[in-house]
């Protein structure tokens, strides 16, 4: 498959998105088997078509292997016959280690930031955890379908956490095109998984497979973008 130019790519990956949601609306599963995977797919060939002119810079590398785990994520997620949420939990918390340390590696080493603005720019993060958590303490601890998430659930929310923030370091020190691409990216990553929370542990979200499908998707496409238009 050639992806013969950005706007071809954006395009592509608009209708790959849709044709997902609307299997996910009709519960149509050829649908969502046949396009789900293709969006990381999409994001990984894009990829490997821009490194010639990237070299092998260690933060590409990252956030390609972090896209290899949204892929079996996804995969692993979208089968409704048996429930593979813990290992597609897992697969997710292992690319959100990836981005962390793509994130980390892009940064330039001479513009260090004061401990001040370190813990000022944790502090939002730190206030979505504890909601977060705070949240979901009740029902992964009543509900005795839920016993046993509480744990894995907490190092989830801490990892994402820590890809939002280390996504705000970057873009505060990168000042190149797209960085400003990152950080948006990011947020709408965890705005996607906190829906994925509520609707599976609190309470129905309405349109939920399109609230959650939609801010995933421009999610990955934000994040992969502006680190390959930065690094």
């Amino acid at each position: 498959m050639k992806i013969r130019s950005t706007t071809a790519f954006g395009w592509l990956y608009f209708l790959i998105t849709l044709f997902e949601i609307t299997g996910e609306t009709l519960n149509e599963r050829w649908l969502i088997y046949g396009t789900k995977p293709l969006l990381a797919v999409l994001l990984l060939l894009f990829a490997l078509k821009r490194r010639p002119l990237l070299g092998f810079s260690v933060s590409i590398i990252w956030l390609m292997v972090g896209l290899g785990f949204a892929l079996a994520g996804d995969t692993l997620l979208m089968i409704r016959e048996i429930d593979l949420f813990m290992p597609g939990l897992a697969a997710f918390l292992v690319m959100q280690l990836c981005y962390i340390l793509a994130f980390r590696n892009s940064r330039k080493r001479s513009a260090p930031l004061e401990p001040g603005r370190l813990w000022m720019q944790a502090l939002p993060f730190a206030v979505y955890l504890g909601l977060f958590l705070a949240l979901l303490y009740r029902p992964l601890h009543e509900v005795p379908a839920n016993r046993g998430l509480w744990l894995p659930v907490v190092g989830y929310g801490l990892c994402l956490s820590l890809m939002g923030w280390s996504a705000s370091l970057w873009q505060r020190q990168a000042k190149q095109a797209g960085s400003r691409w990152v950080l948006p990216g990011a947020l709408l990553f965890i705005l996607s998984d906190s829906l994925i929370a509520v609707d599976r542990f609190l309470w129905p979200l309405p349109f939920s497979d399109f609230l959650i499908m939609s801010t995933y998707a421009k999610a990955q496409y934000l994040i992969v973008r502006g680190m390959l238009r930065t690094v």
